[in-house]
């Protein structure tokens, strides 16, 4: 339990990174990818001394927010986000089991969990791929996937670039994760691990 100081609020008291992990998670994180500029909003409304232009304090300050993202991306920090400014921003195992473990003591409601926790668009592709062949297969102990087929599993054409596939994988794990379909999500991480990464 984080213990704060009664004249300190406590976000103030994280480093950058973890206010930007917060703020992934304040944002949905879980599941879809983020932009840096979503992010950038959120912690400077969390912290907006520290996320603000020196000049303008009422604009946030995007590299404040890439800094603090690249850092939390850091294996050293726990490695709790993966992505870029490009592809967009997800949080990992890591990253969401440090959320949920701390995001009441910041003020934070917990996410929903469960199927219902998930849009129905991630939750209908959650089912594709429980429902898929190639689980059963994976279940089985049978690992002779393909990319095409994994494509296919995912509802991408066969011929989707493999990291669109493997971006679909990442989200696709963390709306597992929340969840809570284990065995799909085991699924997912092998995917990502042995057949698009």
């Amino acid at each position: 339990m984080v213990v704060h100081a009664p004249d300190v609020p406590p976000l103030e008291r994280l480093a950058n990174w973890r206010i930007a992990v917060l703020a992934l998670y304040a944002l949905g994180a879980a599941t879809t990818r983020k932009y840096g500029e979503d992010v950038a909003v959120r912690c400077h409304e969390f912290v907006p001394h520290r996320f603000a232009w020196a000049k303008y304090p009422q604009y946030p300050n995007l590299v404040s927010a890439r800094d603090a993202l690249a850092d939390a991306k850091k294996q050293k920090n726990g490695a709790f986000v993966i992505g870029d400014e490009k592809e967009g921003w997800l949080l990992t195992k890591a990253g969401l089991a440090w959320c949920e473990k701390n995001a009441r003591d910041f003020g934070m409601k917990l996410q929903r969990q469960g199927l219902s926790a998930l849009a129905e668009s991630e939750a209908r592709a959650i089912r594709r791929v429980e429902g898929h062949r190639l689980f059963g297969q994976w279940r089985r102990g049978e690992r002779g996937m393909t990319l095409y087929e994994v494509a296919d599993a995912l509802g991408f054409p066969a011929d989707a670039p493999r990291a669109a596939v493997r971006r679909r994988v990442e989200e696709l794990t963390g709306a597992a994760r929340l969840g809570r379909m284990n065995e799909v999500e085991k699924f997912l991480e092998w995917l990502k691990e042995n057949v698009v990464s």
